[in-house]
């Protein structure tokens, strides 16, 4: 739903489905936001959101579809 409203309305973003490939896409470019998962197949986005403030103040929003009931 997310990247569908995002092209929608003209937004250039670029879509990772794992930590390997974020990693890349932020070595390559320079973002103004970053929405992050939590879950991942490999890591979790709470660890990777601390890799990424090592480097850089892009302001980070994490989205979840995760339940608290």
């Amino acid at each position: 739903g997310v990247a569908a409203t995002l092209k929608q309305e003209g937004y250039a973003f670029w879509q990772a489905f794992s930590i390997a490939t974020a990693e890349t896409y932020l070595r390559k470019r320079q973002f103004d936001l970053i929405l992050l998962g939590i879950d991942f197949p490999d890591g979790n986005g709470f660890d990777f959101c601390q890799t990424i403030r090592k480097h850089s103040s892009v302001p980070i929003i994490f989205l979840s579809d995760r339940s608290s009931a």
